[in-house]
This record gives C-alpha cells, structure tokens and sequence, in this order.
C-alpha cells in the first residue's frame, strides 16, 4: 500500500495511510486517558492484519508500526525495520508516532545503520519526537542519535564476542572514554589559547 493510496475499512471512510501521524493533533479537548490516536477504520484494519492484538492500545501501535512499514518499504537502508515482521513492531510504532514523513524516513535510516536493541532505539526516537514538539528542552541532534546507535552496536557487538563482560565494565569503558576526550577538549582548548 503507498503513502498517498486511499484505504476502506467501513462503508463510506476513506483515509491515506500518512494522516497516521496526524490524528493526534486534530483532537481539540480529550478526556481521561489515553486519547483515541486512530480512527475506527484503521483500528479495524490492524485487528485484521493482526488478530492477536485485543486491546486499543494494542491496536493503535499497530497502526503505527503499519504506518511506518508503508512510509519505509521502497527505501532501501530501511529493510532491517520490513525484514523481521513481528519482532520489530516496538520500534515500527515508535517511528509511526513522528508527525513528519522526511523526519520518520531520516530517523528510521540512522536507526536501521545502528541496528540497536528496541529499548534502545526507542528511546532515541521519542527523545527526537519530544523535542521536536517542544515538549523536551534538550535537542536531540540527529548526529548523536546516530552515534548512540552505532555506540550501542559496538557495545552489543563486544559483548557477543566477549559475553562475560558486565554491564559495570561497559559503564567503566564508556567513562574512560568520556575522560579521554574531555582531556582532549582541554588539550586543543590549551593549544588554541597558547597560539
């Protein structure tokens, strides 16, 4: 299904797989709870792609993990997030909740290059989309989400090879490195001033 191709789930309502990330913004006042993100058509939709899933919340992350499948299918560094269907819905719907399409395609590529664990990347990806919305205050440069991603890689990665590293010897490496260059920083900052 393309991004602009309009789906029927019920007599008469039509929608574009792209106004997904957009339906939380049209809501003027909610009430208690969660609100309602999709509309009944798309809910139905998902329940009939994935039947297991049974309660709202369920549904309305398959939503987006659909929205981001379809925003990201034709591009070609974003297969990580298309090939293994079901075992990467955490990040799918993660992706889905960004309003922008060029911010979910840009995001899901720095994701799909690091290839982090879903608690990982989720983190980064809704660190992005709150500060973009202004609800953080800190910016999430789109750098640095790559860099932890690849930095989280590596890290995975050592301790594949090397499983009897502990979570303590990771933190104490990763503190050394943050020495390292803080030393570093000092040291240009040093060699600029004595110029």
């Amino acid at each position: 299904m393309s991004e602009g191709e309009p789906v029927t789930a019920r007599k008469g309502e039509r929608h574009s797989m792209h106004e997904v990330a957009f339906w939380s913004h049209d809501a003027e006042k909610r009430g208690p709870g969660r609100p309602q993100i999709a509309p009944q058509s798309f809910l139905e939709l998902a329940q009939g792609v994935r039947p297991q899933i049974k309660s709202r919340r369920g549904l309305q992350n398959a939503v987006y993990a659909l929205h981001t499948m379809a925003t990201v299918v034709d591009e070609p560094d974003c297969q990580w997030l298309i090939e293994d269907v079901s075992g990467r819905d955490t990040i799918r719907a993660e992706l889905g909740r960004l309003a922008d399409k060029e911010d979910l395609i840009a995001i899901a590529k720095m994701v799909c290059a690091g290839k982090p664990k879903a608690r990982d990347a989720v983190r980064l990806i809704r660190e992005y989309r709150l500060t973009q919305s202004g609800r953080r205050r800190t910016v999430a440069e789109p750098h640095s989400i790559r860099l932890a991603a690849v930095l989280g890689k590596v890290i995975e990665d050592y301790r594949t090879r090397y499983p009897d590293t502990t979570d303590l010897d990771v933190w104490d490496s990763i503190e050394q490195t943050c020495d390292a260059l803080r030393a570093g920083e000092q040291s240009d900052a040093g060699d600029a001033a004595g110029e």
